[in-house]
């Protein structure tokens, strides 16, 4: 005698009893012990014909049968028992889901605090889970006997290809997250923009670019898309300032009226074409304000300059960066970033201009308030 389950949903579970002469079905499971089970089916085989046919049963085993289904029909949790005959046919229990009725004041107090402000809609629950996967990161991948990780992590720096696939991997997910000015090269992954969009005209962006090669020799290396996407997939609003040194910005084809552009770049030693980052926010009256989205697709800026980024009196919310190559210091880099409290929700190799080598990566950053690190450990290897 067993129970067979035959539907099941988040509000009721459906059972049928079914006594079989084959005792092999894998979707059903016996309710009594073994002996008194092994009894009852003797019963019940002396009563089925040799074809197979069944035979009128008797009173004692309709009645036992037809209360092992009553209390079936009526059960609404799973017992241990229960629980055990479904892991054991494959069957998935679902995670418990918050009831809305349950929602109290200060259910999403965690992710507000604890990002700033930015994030305003994550329960305290699920913060909790994204928190767990920033404790327990692994920055670096060394030797174990199932990977071919190096022995010493360090040894791949220079090697751009082999560092960034066994170093620095996401760690934390922007359910929204969005491409920014459609597909080739130059658009970047936002961490959810429409967060960005309710600031309306308090929308800020930074946009730092020298070009690999000279404009006129390869145009599709600088553009406007990404600039040209802020305006229309986040806001109207936004207000947009793009650094070039020189005059280059003169040959992109398409300027938006509402991008502001500036002929200098950021640099610890400031110079007829350089700026630091404190100079910069200041003539532009930004103090005081936050960068919603720093963007730097610099040759190099982002592992020459990128304390001088820091040392401004803004809050800069978003990185999106493309890294070229692997110096000496692109640990220090990394490390910096996640000192400043920053954590990354995505990586993905520009392998178009890369050569194919994943030499040249887009990096997505996004900062949260230090108590989200307390207790925790920036630097780990396995």
């Amino acid at each position: 005698i067993r129970v067979c389950r035959v539907s099941q949903t988040p509000w009721q579970r459906q059972c049928a009893t079914e006594i079989k002469h084959n005792n092999n079905s894998s979707d059903c499971y016996s309710l009594l012990p073994n002996h008194i089970n092994n009894t009852l089916t003797t019963m019940v085989q002396a009563k089925v014909r040799k074809d197979g046919e069944r035979k009128q049963f008797s009173t004692p085993v309709l009645i036992l049968v037809t209360a092992l289904s009553t209390i079936c029909l009526l059960w609404n949790v799973v017992t241990p028992d229960d629980a055990a005959a479904a892991a054991s046919i494959g069957q998935v229990t679902a995670p418990k889901i918050m009831n809305s009725n349950a929602v109290e004041s200060g259910t999403f107090h965690l992710c507000s605090k604890e990002s700033q402000g930015f994030f305003t809609d994550i329960s305290d629950q699920h913060w909790e889970l994204m928190r767990e996967r920033v404790r327990t990161r692994i920055n670096h991948c060394i030797r174990h006997s199932h990977n071919f990780c190096p022995h010493d992590w360090k040894a791949q720096i220079g090697r751009a290809g082999a560092w960034y696939m066994d170093n620095y991997e996401p760690d934390f997910s922007c359910w929204h997250e969005k491409r920014i000015g459609g597909t080739g090269y130059g658009p970047k992954w936002v961490c959810d923009p429409y967060r960005i969009a309710q600031k309306g005209s308090d929308c800020l962006v930074y946009s730092f670019v020298i070009p690999t090669k000279p404009v006129l020799e390869q145009p599709d290396l600088v553009n406007a898309g990404f600039e040209e996407g802020v305006l229309k997939d986040i806001s109207h609003e936004c207000e947009i300032h793009v650094f070039m040194p020189g005059k280059e910005f003169e040959l992109i084809g398409t300027r938006p009226k509402q991008v502001h552009y500036h002929e200098w770049g950021i640099s610890s030693a400031p110079s007829e074409t350089m700026k630091t980052m404190q100079q910069t926010v200041t003539e532009l009256g930004h103090s005081g304000r936050t960068i919603d989205i720093l963007k730097l697709d610099c040759k190099g800026c982002e592992f020459n300059s990128h304390e001088e980024f820091f040392s401004a009196d803004v809050t800069i919310r978003q990185i999106a960066f493309t890294a070229h190559g692997a110096p000496r210091n692109i640990n220090d880099v990394f490390q910096k970033l996640q000192e400043e409290g920053y954590v990354m929700f995505h990586k993905e190799a520009v392998s178009k201009h890369g050569g194919g080598g994943a030499t040249i990566m887009d990096f997505g950053m996004v900062k949260l308030d230090a108590s989200f690190f307390e207790g925790m450990n920036n630097l780990q290897v396995g």
